[in-house]
């Protein structure tokens, strides 16, 4: 059921020191009391959008905090404990009792769940289509859609925000999904992101890489969810991923041996993150096994794991993204120095993990130097775009796409950028605030930049 929503609370912060009378505030605060001489310091954090009883409610994320040192006294409602601790307070989401902690809603998730939303338009405000494009992506991904609207039900979040870039995304998902009728503005969560340390680069009114900002992102959002903390009554979710962890850590270490072939000693060495204990990495992390073969030496093997696979299209046999791929995991010949001699070595990548989303980048833009100057350039090669098929372990695993960002101009930072996302079975072309259906999907383009893969 669509509802009218009001506009989203920009960020700030308020103090206000209600006496013998409510807070006027555009928010639901711990209840409908009077508040006698208690200060409330309110940071105002995104909202999110709760339809309830057929009306809209805005539901904060971060509850006002009470600077009293003693228990706090709540009227007994329905459904929410008579007499909370401090504690329990400090947890309180938008429904008292019925929330959990970021911590638990990540440790009982079932990353299985798919959910799916229809498009909505998103203001461009100034030249924020990059951005927009990520966006529409990412919430059209349904395994990551799935999480975030399982956050934006259940969790409740701490007056101190350590998760501001993951808040501000469940705040904007929340709109997102409750009311179609209009297009909706994602100024907010610009603005969340680009006061975080991580993006000091963006400035407002530049045209940004759209594939820079989607690796930029889900290294934050990594790190937001890697910050998420037990509340009080976790100790048992606590006790079970302890032993999860210590094995991680015991395998964690970055170069070991393995046995290969005829007893052979294999030399094996691990760049970034290996275990996959993170949403981000749960859902879009995969790994690479790169496997170095000099003769009468033994194998060399590096494992690097990924968010994105950036593909070459520049071979005149690349016609499409499964030849892009295949083409990147041929065997390499390749002349070193080994033992003061020359040899003739092999090198060949294979996968080593495949995620449930597997986002792949074209590598459309090239960088030279010209009489001292850089020269941008882009490739404007025309791909195939159907489902793809890439062997991992021995064990093929076939992917179909779910939503694509185009890139329109010469160079990443100059021209547009809009996406095309799946919806069930209909393709759905998003450029900023205009939506329409397609009668068919697309299946060659000359200007698909990101594709968002989903494992069938």
């Amino acid at each position: 059921m669509a509802v009218d929503m009001p506009a989203p609370i920009r960020f700030g912060e308020i103090e206000a020191v209600p006496s013998k009378a409510k807070p006027d505030l555009p928010w639901r605060s711990f209840s409908e009391k009077r508040f006698e001489s208690r200060k409330i310091v309110q940071k105002v954090f995104p909202v999110i959008p709760v339809e309830k009883n057929g009306q809209a409610e805005l539901a904060v994320l971060r509850p006002g905090e009470i600077v009293k040192s003693d228990p706090v006294d709540e009227p007994t409602e329905s459904g929410t404990p008579e007499s909370p601790t401090p504690e329990a307070v400090q947890w309180v989401g938008y429904e008292q009792g019925n929330r959990q902690s970021l911590y638990s809603v990540l440790a009982t998730h079932d990353f299985r769940m798919r959910e799916k939303v229809s498009p909505r338009g998103l203001q461009n405000s100034s030249n924020m289509c990059f951005f927009n494009a990520v966006l529409q992506s990412l919430i059209h991904c349904e395994a990551m859609y799935a999480l975030l609207r399982s956050i934006q039900n259940k969790a409740a979040f701490k007056i101190k925000s350590s998760t501001p870039v993951l808040d501000g995304l469940v705040s904007f998902v929340g709109f997102y999904g409750l009311q179609k009728s209009s297009t909706l503005s994602a100024s907010a969560f610009y603005n969340t992101v680009s006061t975080h340390p991580n993006f000091k680069h963006l400035e407002p009114g530049r045209q940004e890489d759209a594939q820079e900002f989607l690796g930029y992102l889900l290294d934050t959002l990594e790190e937001n969810f890697d910050a998420a903390e037990p509340a009080p009554g976790d100790e048992e979710l606590i006790a079970k991923e302890t032993p999860l962890k210590e094995t991680i850590e015991e395998d964690a270490d970055d170069s070991w041996t393995q046995i290969g072939k005829h007893n052979k000693k294999i030399e094996s060495r691990e760049a970034g993150r290996t275990d996959h204990s993170n949403p981000i990495l749960v859902i879009f992390g995969g790994r690479l096994r790169s496997v170095l073969k000099k003769p009468g030496e033994s194998d060399s093997i590096t494992l690097e794991s990924f968010q994105q696979v950036c593909v070459d299209i520049s071979a005149d046999k690349v016609e499409s993204v499964q030849d892009a791929i295949d083409h990147m995991l041929e065997k390499e010949e390749l002349q070193i120095e080994s033992r003061n001699k020359t040899v003739v070595a092999t090198k060949q990548l294979e996968f080593d993990r495949l995620p449930p989303i597997l986002v792949v980048t074209v590598k459309r833009f090239t960088f030279t130097y010209n009489d001292g100057s850089l020269v941008f350039g882009k490739t404007s090669k025309s791909l195939a775009i159907t489902n793809i098929t890439v062997e991992c372990s021995g064990v093929k695993v076939t992917y179909r796409p779910v939503a694509l960002v185009y890139h329109h101009g010469p160079s990443a930072t100059v021209g547009h950028y809009t996406a095309d996302v799946l919806v069930g079975d209909t393709w759905y072309n998003t450029d900023d605030e205009y939506v329409r259906e397609l009668s068919e999907p697309t299946t060659d383009s000359k200007s698909v930049y990101i594709i968002f893969y989903e494992r069938i």
